[in-house]
C-alpha cells in the first residue's frame, strides 16, 4: 500500500514541477505585458497550477497605457479528490487555479469611435468641443 501512495505522490509532484500542470493567464491584446505577482510576462504568462491556497494578483498593461487587474485562486476541489489518494498530504499542496485565464483588455479609442454630436467634422462652424463647454447653458455667455 504504501510504495503505491508513494509512487502516485511522486507522479503527481513531478507533473506539477515539470510544467504539464500549469495555467495559461492570456490577455486579449498580444502585445500587452501581464505581470503575476509581480512578475513580467509578455503577452501570456504560464505559471504553476498546483500548489497551496494561494491567490494571485494579475496586472495586465499595454504601451499605451490602458490596464486591468484581475485575481485568481486556486480551488480546493482537486484538493479533496486527490487526497483519497495521498492520504490527505493534497489537503496541504494539491490546490489548483484554473486551467485558463482570460483577461480581457479594453479596446483602444479611435477617432471613429465619436458620437456624431461629438464628432468636429459633422458639425457647423463656431462649434466648440465638449471639454470646452460650461457645465450648464445659463452658466454660458449670451450667444449674439
Amino acid at each position: 500500500m504504501l510504495p503505491r501512495l508513494a509512487l502516485r505522490a511522486a507522479a503527481l509532484l513531478l507533473a506539477g514541477t515539470t510544467g504539464c500542470l500549469t495555467t495559461r493567464i492570456v490577455a486579449s491584446d498580444p502585445t500587452a505585458t501581464v505581470y503575476v505577482d509581480g512578475r513580467a510576462y509578455k503577452g501570456e504568462a504560464r505559471i504553476v497550477q498546483m500548489g497551496p491556497p494561494h491567490r494571485a494578483r494579475i496586472l495586465v498593461k499595454t504601451a499605451d497605457g490602458r490596464a486591468v487587474r484581475a485575481e485568481v485562486s486556486r480551488s480546493g476541489l482537486t484538493a479533496l479528490a486527490w487526497s483519497l489518494y495521498t492520504s490527505g498530504v493534497c489537503l496541504l499542496v494539491c490546490w489548483a487555479y484554473p486551467a485558463r485565464v482570460d483577461v480581457a483588455v479594453p479596446r483602444a479609442p479611435s477617432a471613429w469611435d465619436l458620437a456624431p454630436e461629438d464628432d468636429p467634422w459633422l458639425q457647423p462652424p463656431g462649434w466648440t468641443p465638449p471639454a470646452q463647454r460650461p457645465a450648464d447653458r445659463w452658466d454660458a455667455p449670451p450667444e449674439r
